[in-house]
Parts: structure tokens; sequence; C-alpha cells
């Protein structure tokens, strides 16, 4: 019972990860097409990617509390960066 209970903890968090990143990254990519200055365009996709391969790293499919932690640290990082990505592109 207890693998099983895991099982859908997991299925559900990675639904649910998913459907939050793929907003953040919506959203991301929202911003970064409002950037006219190239470099600062460049950072922000890089940004963007390292994001992404990090939150793909940490879902995974027996995420422990460690990894859920990790990743709610992820999109609250990446949530605070778009706060100030938009400050600046007002």
């Amino acid at each position: 019972m207890d693998e099983n209970c895991n099982y859908l903890r997991s299925w559900i968090f990675n639904m649910e990860t998913l459907f939050h990143r793929h907003n953040r990254y919506i959203k991301m990519n929202k911003v970064i097409a409002k950037v006219t200055d190239p470099e600062l365009k460049s950072n922000l996709i890089k940004t963007r990617e390292k994001y992404w391969d990090r939150i793909q790293q940490l879902n995974k499919p027996n995420f422990t509390d460690e990894d859920y932690y990790q990743i709610k640290l992820e999109h609250e990082r990446i949530d605070e960066l778009l706060r100030k990505w938009e400050k600046y592109l007002e």
C-alpha cells in the first residue's frame, strides 16, 4: 500500500509541477520577447534553460521530500526573477 501511495503522490506532484513549470516557461518567454538588449536577452535565455534543466533533473518518478523542497525553492527563485524582470521592463 505504501508503494502505491508513494507512486500516486509522485504522479500527482509531477503533473502539478509540469503545469506550473509550463506556465513559468511561457511567462519567461513573454518577458524575454520584450527585451531588446541582445546581451540581456541571451542571459535571460540561459537562465530560462538552466531553470528548465534543473527542474527536469529534480522531477523524477520516485521523488523524495528533499526533491520536493528543491523544486519548491527553484520555483520560488524563478518567480522572484520574473518579478524583477517584469519590473525592469515596465
